[in-house]
């Protein structure tokens, strides 16, 4: 039962995550996370304990185990996990590391912990992390990419406006300002909730990147435009709009879902 439904509490599918993580500790430390003498201790327990971590009940259970239990079991259901789906994808994440060895072990030369590949420095590992991590970390560049693309192409519909008059100008500045401001914010979202929480980052991945491609094409329809207009006259400027609105065009319509896919849904991290 979870805190919420023991104090009575309106429930969703939440409080099924929270006696989902209390079976899953269950069934992988062969005790219950809240113990009793009765309903009435067990149930102040649910209310006011934390159970024991794994490292202390089952040392040999690898850590990431013990976080995804621990993301069912906390008491406040906002901080809970949101989706079952979620804790299924990091369960399947969990099993397949461990078929494949790429859980973290430290391997012993001589009685004493050998270096790991993870941990001998290179310069290229100081810059984007492990193999396991780098596709997160070229996801996290690429959306601060976006920001720095959205500043310059803003820079450039500033110096559109200015070799050009008319109302439409200003409608074409102002509708590039607005769209690459509300792309940008996205984007620093994003970056945000990865710092926060991965599984936090899923969901918002799924609400935030439709409308983050949809205001990349925007922009680079934007940047064509103005390329167009001033092709004549302006063909230096008209030359590095077309070019930077190519590639917020392309980065938006197909390399945005395939970092999604592979740092996000994808990742076996």
């Amino acid at each position: 039962m979870s805190p919420e439904q023991a104090e009575g509490k309106k429930v969703d599918a939440r409080s099924d995550i929270f006696s989902f993580g209390s079976v899953l500790y269950e069934m992988v430390t062969g005790r219950r996370p809240f113990e009793g003498a009765n309903k009435i201790s067990t149930l102040s327990a649910i209310l006011h304990k934390e159970p024991p971590p794994l490292a202390e009940v089952a040392p040999d259970l690898p850590p990431e185990l013990d976080k995804i239990i621990w993301r069912c079991l906390r008491k406040d259901p906002d901080r809970r996990a949101q989706h079952v789906d979620d804790i299924k994808l990091a369960l399947e994440e969990l099993r397949d590391d461990s078929a494949s060895g790429k859980l973290p072990r430290t391997p012993q030369v001589d009685g004493q912990a050998a270096a790991t590949p993870e941990e001998q420095p290179a310069l290229i590992r100081k810059l984007f992390g492990s193999a396991g991590a780098r596709p997160y970390r070229f996801w996290q560049i690429h959306h601060i990419g976006i920001c720095l693309r959205c500043a310059l192409l803003v820079y450039l519909a500033w110096r559109f406006k200015n070799v050009t008059s008319g109302t439409w100008s200003l409608a074409l500045f102002f509708s590039t300002f607005l769209c690459c401001t509300i792309q940008s914010l996205m984007a620093a979202v994003l970056l945000s909730a990865g710092s926060i929480d991965r599984q936090f980052l899923r969901g918002e991945t799924r609400k935030l990147s439709p409308w983050l491609r949809a205001f990349g094409l925007a922009n680079g329809a934007l940047a064509i435009i103005m390329t167009v207009w001033i092709a004549e006259g302006h063909t230096i400027l008209a030359a590095l709009m077309a070019l930077l609105g190519i590639v917020i065009g392309v980065k938006a319509l197909a390399v945005k879902p395939a970092m999604d896919r592979a740092a996000i849904y994808d990742s076996n991290r």
